[in-house]
């Protein structure tokens, strides 16, 4: 757990959690202390202009956004509606892809589909950037996120989360 609303870590770059090309599933709990637009909590080589697969997970407009890059090209943003990112609360959140159908990526806060869109490229297509918790990887200001961060996890190959919402959100057991 990331103790202090200051502190972030980075995770060296490791094949176990990049070339997301398939399933997988991206979440943790956070709890927001902090305002501000385009606030990042994680990210990987967001904004990077060698980098296919570059992404934020940011709070901005009072809600969550997944925004994905190839190189420095927008491709997507996927997010909540406004007020699905309330402080001073523990949240649940997540974003899955499950197969390379229509609406194949979804998020959810605490079990409740809140978006999805569709996407079938490869997400942190193999690069040295490391992995970023607490913060954001891009190199012109200071955009993080004010809060904390707990049980981050990313699952490759397998989609936990599907449908319009989910009885198993947040279990960790497995």
């Amino acid at each position: 757990m990331v103790t202090d609303i200051d502190d972030f870590f980075s995770v060296d770059a490791n094949s176990k959690y990049q070339n997301l090309d398939g399933d997988f599933t991206i979440e943790c709990w956070i709890y927001r202390v902090g305002s501000g637009e385009n606030n990042a909590f994680a990210s990987w080589a967001y904004y990077n202009a060698s980098v296919n697969g570059n992404w934020t997970w940011r709070y901005s407009n009072n809600t969550f956004q997944f925004v994905l890059y190839d190189a420095q090209v927008y491709i997507f943003a996927i997010e909540g509606a406004s007020g699905d990112f309330p402080a001073d609360t523990w949240l649940h959140i997540a974003l899955s892809r499950v197969g390379t159908g229509t609406n194949n990526l979804k998020m959810y806060v605490n079990g409740k589909l809140i978006s999805q869109t569709s996407y079938n490229g490869t997400l942190m297509s193999g690069s040295s950037q490391p992995l970023k918790i607490g913060s954001a990887n891009w190199g012109f200001g200071d955009y993080t996120l004010e809060s904390y961060i707990d049980d981050f996890r990313i699952t490759k190959g397998t989609g936990r989360y599907t449908g319009d919402s989910t009885s198993e959100w947040g279990n960790f057991s497995e």
